[in-house]
This record gives structure tokens, sequence and C-alpha cells, in this order.
């Protein structure tokens, strides 16, 4: 048997959540007494690019699809979720801006978007 098939499902789900907290794979074996190898083959083998947490209770989720975390029940902010919280808090930021500062700003941070969004193979 090869590295990380041993590991129980609370091992795992350790594994899991403190790679979420971004822990690299030495402090995760050190954390929980298993080798830096066995951590990394599960991660590879797991697929890191699988795994979110919750931001609110900071578990790993492994349902890419989950709208609700399974551990709190709460909502799982999704990118767009993200956004419009950052654009509110500019918002609010820039509300004693004369108006023709604020359309300079919005304006940067639309063009800013479409450039991520094309660099990401948006269109």
């Amino acid at each position: 048997m090869g590295r990380g098939t041993n590991l129980s499902e609370a091992t795992k789900a350790e594994i899991l959540r403190l790679s979420c907290e971004g822990k690299s794979g030495a402090e995760i074996g050190r954390t929980l007494g298993i080798s830096r190898g066995t951590v990394s083959a599960f991660l590879t083998r797991y697929g890191r690019q699988n795994i979110r947490s919750c931001e609110y209770c900071g578990k790993a989720i492994k349902d890419s699809e989950a709208v609700f975390c399974p551990y709190c029940g709460k909502k799982i902010l999704t990118d767009r979720d993200r956004l419009e919280a950052h654009l509110a808090e500019i918002r609010k930021a820039t509300s004693e801006f004369p108006a023709t500062q604020r359309d300079v700003i919005f304006k940067a941070i639309a063009e800013v978007s479409k450039i991520a969004k094309k660099m990401e193979g948006g269109k």
C-alpha cells in the first residue's frame, strides 16, 4: 500500500482543514504526527483544487457544488458575492468623493475586471 492509504477519516479531514488554512505539508505532518510525504501523497491524490473552506467556520468542504456549508449551514460565498461586497466597500469609501472622481475609480475597476477575465480565459 502507498502512503496516505491507511489514514482515518478524521485524519483526512484534519489534513484538508489544515491545508485550507494554508499550512504546509511539513507543518501538517508535525501537527498530526505523520510524515510530510504521507500528507503530500494524500493531498495529491485528493486533488487540492477541489478543496474549499468555509469562510465562517473554517472547515474544509469537499463538495465543489455545495451552496451551504455542511458543518455550520451558512451560505458559501461565491466570487460574485465577494465582488459585490468589495464594490459596496468601495462605494462607501468613495461616497464623499466628487462624482467625477467616483466615475474614474469605477471605470478603472471595470477595466481591471475585464483584463482579469481575459487573463482567466473569459470573454
